[in-house]
Formats: C-alpha cells, sequence, structure tokens
C-alpha cells in the first residue's frame, strides 16, 4: 500500500517546514507559489500573503515567469477572497507576460479567472475593459489552423 499524497493542512505544515529550510532562490519561491495556491481555498487571507510573498521574490530575483505565476496564483487568492478589483488588478498585469512568454494554458486559464472576478453584479459595469483589445482569431482544433 502506498502512502497518500498529503493534503490541505498536512501539505500546509509540510510546506512551511521546507521554507524555513531554504534561502531567497527559485525553490523559496516555488514554495510560496505553492502555499498561495494551498491556503487559497482555505484562508484566502494567508493565499494572498504568501502570493505577495512570491511575488516580491520573483521580482528580487528578476525572473519574468515567476512574476506573471505569482500574479496569477495571488488574483486567484483574492477571487477566493470575493476582492475582485484586486484579482483583476493583477491578472491584468499577468496577462501581458504570459502573452510574452508564450504559455496558452496559463493564458486560458487566466482569461477564464477574469471572466470570473466579473460575474459579481458589483462589477458588471465595468466589464468593457475585457473589449478593448480586439478578440483572437477563432482556432479550428481539426485543422490546427486559426
Amino acid at each position: 500500500m502506498s502512502a497518500q499524497p498529503k493534503q490541505g493542512l498536512a501539505l500546509i505544515d509540510s510546506l512551511q517546514s521546507d521554507l524555513n529550510k531554504t534561502g531567497e532562490d527559485t525553490l523559496r519561491y516555488r514554495l510560496l507559489n505553492r502555499l498561495c495556491y494551498t491556503y487559497g481555498t482555505i484562508d484566502a487571507a494567508k493565499g494572498i500573503e504568501y502570493g505577495s510573498r512570491a511575488l516580491e521574490l520573483g521580482r528580487k530575483l528578476r525572473w519574468e515567469k515567476g512574476i506573471a505565476d505569482a500574479l496569477y496564483y495571488r488574483g486567484s487568492a483574492y477571487l477566493y477572497a470575493s476582492r475582485y478589483p484586486e484579482a483583476l488588478e493583477d491578472y491584468f498585469v499577468a496577462l501581458p507576460l504570459l502573452e510574452k512568454l508564450e504559455d496558452p494554458d496559463r493564458v486560458a486559464g487566466l482569461l477564464s479567472n477574469i471572466g470570473g472576478a466579473y460575474l459579481p453584479e458589483q462589477i458588471r459595469p465595468r466589464t468593457g475593459v475585457l473589449f478593448q483589445s480586439p478578440a483572437p482569431e477563432p482556432y479550428d482544433r481539426r485543422s490546427q489552423q486559426f
């Protein structure tokens, strides 16, 4: 019988323990981002805190992908906390970075999250922001052409 992967608070405890053993490097960044993601649905405020720390470290390391991912995950924590303007701010800063990095899967996830942030009634009047750039060409998966 194999051991089950850690989840929830057991995973958080393990990640925090590993975090205490790292320096200011990409391993620490990855742990901070994983804590942001894991805490996001359990305690959004802590998720935001870890996401902010990951973003700060990504900037310190001058790591564009790290900055984009930290904004993506922290934006999701803001979304779980119903802090829609902050989520949108992170998402709209991350979007051009992810486009530049040519990460279409992450861009698609980000656009979906942006749509989710616009769903609440109090945000609906600002949806015009999404339509300031032209819509992408439709993609035909069968022919793999636009």
